[in-house]
């Protein structure tokens, strides 16, 4: 695949053209994008880390470490269920469906990530 550096206007432009290149080609893209979603990811962290934690960004680990969580989300039993633990292989009781709280109530949703 050949990327135009000069087409390159701003990150939406550049996504929307990727896949859109990889629909023309039909190419099964899903690993080639979660890999690149993961990279973009990575250099997002190390821009807020230099940006608001004022830390020098070390590119060696910021590229290890987008290395070791596309391996570890590959391992994952949603991509391989042969390795789901007991626990996790029965039913799951989470709803198939949002539903609104009941009135006068709001509900928020929120996600964290701990070292």
């Amino acid at each position: 695949m050949k990327v135009d550096k000069g087409s390159i206007t701003t990150f939406d432009a550049w996504w929307a053209g990727l896949l859109l290149s990889f629909k023309q080609e039909g190419a099964d893209a899903t690993s080639f994008l979660t890999s690149i979603s993961f990279v973009c990811w990575g250099i997002w962290k190390e821009r807020c880390n230099a940006v608001f934690k004022f830390k020098p960004v070390d590119i060696h680990f910021a590229i290890n470490r987008v290395r070791e969580t596309i391996f570890e989300f590959r391992n994952l039993s949603v991509y391989n269920p042969h390795r789901m633990s007991p626990s996790c292989a029965g039913s799951s009781t989470a709803p198939e469906h949002w539903t609104a709280p009941p009135m006068g109530i709001f509900k928020i949703n929120c996600d964290g990530s701990f070292k």
